[in-house]
């Protein structure tokens, strides 16, 4: 399920450059670069789920912390 704010459009692969940076050895233009991928995948994936599908795996989340 795709809304104006997500895509469902697959996200490429991590840069070759960003892969194995550490937080201490990325500069704040790759940090921000490895955020904003970060995010288009997560949308990405999120993008898939239906609203009632959402709120049963958060509901599941929830459940598992309680548990813990």
């Amino acid at each position: 399920m795709a809304t104006q704010d997500h895509s469902t459009e697959p996200v490429p692969a991590l840069p070759e450059e960003l892969r194995g940076l550490t937080y201490e050895q990325a500069t704040p233009e790759q940090v921000a670069r490895v955020r904003e991928h970060v995010r288009a995948r997560l949308a990405a994936a999120d993008a898939r789920w239906t609203p009632e599908e959402r709120e049963r795996r958060h509901a599941a989340f929830l459940d598992r912390l309680d548990a813990a």
